[in-house]
């Protein structure tokens, strides 16, 4: 009998140990592919400037174009919605809060415009940048640099090219004009007796370019014995006053600068 319970204690303190001394199971690990994806987050926001370099007339329009790219558990079920807005190295804000919906990790495009430039602002370096709203955290991603040099625009030019003696009191009078901005109206004039041509008034799309020449009289012989001169009276867009230049009749025999005929001295009063 006590035989039998030491072989039973023996192999009970067997099994015990056998249990005692057996390695624990190991841990599955979890690899990169087998761990869970975070929530939709904003991963990238690139924006390029084009041009990135400007010179030339101003204002100008610099174009920016990026995208933004997400990442997480995102599908058709769970989108991502990413709000965004602009912002601007002159410190301006942008009011338009825009947003993009992602039903798959990827990308999308955005683009803005900024216009700026002239006499006031001749020169300038500066840069846009899109900066991510939701989903959190708020973040204002790279710079798109640029720089603009303004040059001065073309001034519009008004000249008297030539004048010409016709037959009787009339003159042909050759005009060049040239305006960017366009020419609204122009005149011929005599600058000694005021007798004035036809005015001439263009509607839009205005003309830019004008050479012609205006054929014009006078309305009776100069008494006064002087030189003849002539104006001519441009109006285009942007400019308050009016752009004025002369000429003179070709000169005489005489040495006045009047067409024969144009003078004619008063009768002498007879007693």
């Amino acid at each position: 009998m006590n035989r039998t319970r030491v072989a039973i204690i023996v192999v009970v303190s067997a099994l015990a140990a056998s249990f005692v001394c057996a390695d624990p199971p190991e841990a599955k690990q979890l690899t990169p592919a087998m761990a869970p994806l975070p929530p939709c987050t904003v991963v990238a926001a690139p924006l390029a400037a084009s041009p990135a370099r400007y010179r030339g007339t101003c204002p100008t329009a610099i174009h920016f174009k990026g995208s933004i790219k997400v990442d997480g558990r995102i599908g058709p079920n769970s989108p991502c919605v990413v709000k965004y807005v602009f912002d601007r190295s002159d410190g301006a804000h942008d009011t338009i809060v825009k947003s993009l919906t992602f039903t798959a990790p990827g990308s999308k495009g955005v683009s803005t415009t900024w216009t700026l430039g002239g006499t006031e602002l001749p020169h300038y370096v500066g840069w846009e940048a899109i900066r991510t709203l939701s989903p959190l955290p708020e973040k204002q991603w790279e710079h798109a640099g640029f720089e603009i040099w303004c040059k001065a625009p073309p001034q519009p030019q008004a000249k008297i090219v030539s004048i010409d003696c016709a037959e009787g009191l009339t003159v042909k009078v050759h005009i060049v004009i040239d305006s960017p901005a366009g020419i609204r109206s122009f005149r011929v004039w005599s600058v000694f007796t005021g007798d004035t041509g036809t005015e001439h008034t263009f509607v839009a799309p205005l003309p830019t370019h004008i050479d012609q020449v205006v054929t014009i009289a006078h309305t009776a012989p100069d008494p006064v014995d002087r030189d003849h001169q002539w104006g001519l009276k441009v109006i285009v867009p942007g400019i308050a006053d009016p752009i004025l230049t002369y000429g003179f009749e070709p000169q005489g025999a005489d040495g006045r600068k009047r067409c024969p005929g144009h003078y004619q001295p008063p009768l002498a009063v007879q007693r």
